[in-house]
């Protein structure tokens, strides 16, 4: 379980790059990207760069991190991608969640 300072550096981090819509797939986002297809599971999600672009992509995304501000953003923006149909269960990861079908990637 993530240390509740470790939460804290990271929900500030996140707090700035919403502020600054600092929301570009990294490096490392950009090359696993053509390789994510079908039931994706995105353990600590961050803002959720790379779950949003595989749902656009036609994935079903389940998304967890422990930080307020990346669960909230990844909500928010899970909404629009609703023609894409993706599944989003989005959670902190102090709570329990299964997701409800086998991840490919």
């Amino acid at each position: 379980m993530p240390t509740p300072d470790s939460v804290e550096f990271f929900e500030t981090q996140f707090r700035r790059q919403v502020r600054e819509a600092d929301f570009a797939l990294n490096p490392f986002e950009q090359l696993v990207l053509p390789y994510v297809a079908g039931n994706v599971l995105d353990l600590g999600c961050s803002l959720g760069n790379l779950s949003l672009e595989a749902a656009r992509r036609g994935c079903s995304v389940t998304a967890i991190d422990a930080s307020p501000t990346a669960v909230e953003r990844v909500r928010a923006s899970g909404c629009r991608c609703r023609r894409y149909r993706p599944t989003w269960v989005v959670s902190g990861l102090n709570r329990t969640t299964t997701p409800s079908s086998p991840s490919d990637c």
